[in-house]
């Protein structure tokens, strides 16, 4: 079984789907700052360590999108994956180019997925030295 989450969220003004990963996020459409926050870094670390575990890969067999947190979660799974442990901001910027398939809005949320990756390569990285 794959870990899964059920977090979605949308712009009450516009109507993006994006999910606010830290207090007081704007939607990277219309500047509006989010109603909720969503814990969605802590689930994708969680995820990873779970699909190790189950799967010996952080990414399993198969993987359904059954939340827009889900999508998060596949995005962070698969960026640490592949993360060769050097040169982060260029490595997400390539990642986010390669994966941009994957990404719905990519032209709109390309910032924003930065923004959650990064962040998500930090807590990985500090979990790891504790």
């Amino acid at each position: 079984m794959t870990y899964h989450t059920k977090y979605n969220y949308v712009c009450a003004n516009c109507g993006l789907a994006y999910l606010p990963f830290n207090d007081h996020l704007k939607c990277p459409r219309c500047d509006t700052e989010g109603t909720k926050t969503f814990e969605i870094v802590k689930e994708a670390i969680k995820a990873y360590n779970y699909h190790k575990m189950i799967y010996k890969s952080p990414l399993p067999p198969k993987y359904a999108f059954l939340s827009l947190g889900d999508r998060y979660i596949y995005l962070a799974c698969k960026m640490l994956a592949d993360y060769p442990g050097k040169d982060d901001e260029e490595y997400i910027n390539a990642f986010i180019k390669t994966n941009w398939d994957k990404i719905d809005d990519i032209d709109i949320l390309s910032e924003h997925y930065k923004a959650f990756l990064i962040q998500v390569l930090e807590e990985f990285k500090r979990m790891e030295k504790q």
